[in-house]
This record gives C-alpha cells, structure tokens and sequence, in this order.
C-alpha cells in the first residue's frame, strides 16, 4: 500500500527543491580582468548536481560569467584594491535584484 505524505510534508519537499536551485555565494576563477570599469569574467568552480531524464543524479558545470562587478573595500573617498590576473580565485556573491540601475546612479533605484 503506498504511503500518502501529508501536505506539509509535500510543501517542504517542495521548497526544498526549489531553495536547491537558489545561488547565494561560489567560488570563481577570474578568466579576464577590465581594470577600467572594474569587472571580470569568471568561472564558477564548483558544479552543480541535477537529476537527469532517468532520474539519477548528475554534475554540471556552470557557465562563464561575464561584466561581473568587482566589489573593494571602501568608504569616503579612500578604498583598497589588490591585483587581480587571470586565474585569481575570490567569492562570487549574487544579487537577488538587478544592480544595473544601482550601478548607473549610484543612488537608491528600482530593481
């Protein structure tokens, strides 16, 4: 006889897989450096796991990421910087919005 899960059994299996697919930090390798506008192009460095059509479990390597912003440490009008050269490693950080309004004006925006 099968067994019927309840629903909140079911929701959280749900949210489960759905939290599964939510990016919030990785590890990169910096592909390219554009030291004028301060972005690289990076490559994840850990795969992701997915079920492929029979079910079974499955690595896949992320895509390159392109113009992504690089982030140093500043306040007022001082900041440090360090080299970067292709192949440094550093955190890639997703934004849950847009930043591309941010990144223009530099002011409180709209995703």
């Amino acid at each position: 006889m099968p067994i019927t899960p309840s629903l909140s059994e079911v929701i959280e299996l749900a949210m489960r897989g759905e939290l599964a697919e939510v990016y919030t930090a990785i590890p990169g390798r910096v592909e390219s450096y554009t030291p004028s506008a301060q972005v690289v192009d990076v490559r994840p460095q850990i795969r992701i796991i997915l079920d492929d059509e029979n079910g079974d479990k499955v690595t896949e390597t992320l895509p390159l990421l392109q113009n992504v912003p690089v982030l140093f440490q500043s306040a007022g009008p001082y900041s440090i910087t360090f080299p970067i050269a292709v192949g440094s490693t550093g955190m890639i950080v997703f934004a849950m919005h847009s930043l591309g309004e941010w990144r223009k004006r530099g002011i409180l925006s709209d995703p």
